[in-house]
């Protein structure tokens, strides 16, 4: 019953420290920047019009379509968390890529120009093929507008094209973003949630341990909890060790140690 009860604790630990890192993840996911590989920053947020103002278009048969870069389309019923939706001339709405599937990518030289971002995991098609989208986004000296009309790729089903060019979409800076790309989590961040998880899952062991098998209770719960009542001791005693070295370096006294005469 005891190994039940403490198993089910660090079960529900990792359960929790699983979900932070998969939040931060998909939090990381959807971003209205990009930095290219050759450290080209792009902010298409200027772009990304409010929730029911989106970019629509038309195809050639007539099916408009409606988007964001970086948020979520809600002008459409049927296209919940998509990025791309397409209204056909009759019938219900179709998504055409989900917002979290998003990927930036370099089109051609990497030269702060031009930018795809594509969406998938759409509705699928009548053979099964999920709808996706690429976005191409074109450096220009005018306001952004859409170039031409969406245009279905003649290689892939259900792969939908569009082309939109402005001064907007041109990359704002040759170097890094303080903090680094926002599309992935950096190492301080990792650590952290790594560093949160350790803590969490040492409290819930040791507790469960102290609880269960030696019976304590109040603040004797606390695993090494002697340890943790040395720890500003131990501490205070490590600086002025160190403060001393120093002194002994610069030519100064000490005062802890005293030579004794046999």
């Amino acid at each position: 019953m005891r190994l039940t009860s403490l198993t089910t604790l660090l079960m529900l630990a990792i359960v929790a420290c699983s979900l932070s890192v998969e939040v931060s993840a998909i939090g990381d996911k959807v971003s209205c920047t990009y930095l290219s590989p050759a450290m080209y920053s792009f902010d298409y947020s200027s772009v990304d019009r409010n929730a029911g103002n989106p970019w629509t278009a038309k195809d050639s048969s007539g099916n408009e379509y409606s988007w964001h870069i970086c948020s979520e389309d809600q002008g459409l019923k049927g296209c919940t968390s998509s990025a791309v939706c397409q209204q056909p001339a009759s019938g219900d709405a179709k998504s055409c890529g989900k917002l979290d599937t998003q990927k930036y990518s370099v089109v051609g030289e990497d030269n702060g120009e031009t930018v795809s971002v594509l969406y998938n995991d759409g509705t699928q098609c009548q053979d099964g093929t999920p709808r996706q989208t690429t976005i191409t986004l074109k450096c220009g000296k005018d306001p952004t507008q859409i170039v031409g009309s969406v245009a279905e790729d003649p290689a892939n089903k259900c792969f939908y094209l569009i082309t939109m060019q402005g001064k907007e979409l041109c990359a704002t800076g040759s170097t890094p973003p303080k903090g680094g790309s926002d599309n992935s989590l950096s190492g301080g961040s990792i650590f952290l949630i790594i560093l949160a998880c350790s803590i969490v899952l040492y409290l819930i062991v040791g507790v469960g341990v102290k609880f269960q098998k030696y019976e304590a209770r109040g603040i004797d719960l606390i695993p090494n909890l002697d340890f943790w009542r040395d720890l500003p001791f131990l501490c205070k005693d490590g600086v002025m060790f160190v403060v001393d070295k120093v002194k002994g370096l610069f030519g100064g006294s000490s005062g802890t140690y005293e030579t004794v005469d046999g």
